[in-house]
């Protein structure tokens, strides 16, 4: 069975600016969604992965994503299904290194 990340209350990322500047260098996986430039949703996962459970996905539609890889890596698969599937506006995703859209 997944284990599924339950939302976060809304924290001092209140821009898509900030969201990226916060996660950078952060050991864990955080998934912000911003709709209007406002945050919506604040995920936190594990090292390797943050599992939204389905019931939040339809918050992801015509929204910005906010990503990030700790692992330094660029787009996963998933990141790609989820933005697609979902009907996102746009993904954002930050390493420690960089930052791609």
């Amino acid at each position: 069975m997944e284990e599924y990340h339950q939302p976060q209350p809304p924290d001092s990322a209140n821009s898509i600016e900030k969201a990226i500047q916060k996660i950078r260098f952060e050991k864990v996986e955080h998934l912000y969604i911003f709709k209007n430039g406002k945050q919506k949703r604040h995920f936190i996962g594990s090292e390797k992965e943050v599992v939204v459970e389905s019931k939040y996905l339809i918050d992801i539609k015509d929204a910005t994503i906010v990503h990030n890889h700790p692992q330094g890596t660029s787009f996963s698969f998933e990141d790609f299904l989820a933005v697609v599937k979902n009907n996102a506006k746009k993904l954002i995703l930050v390493t420690s290194t960089s930052t791609y859209t």
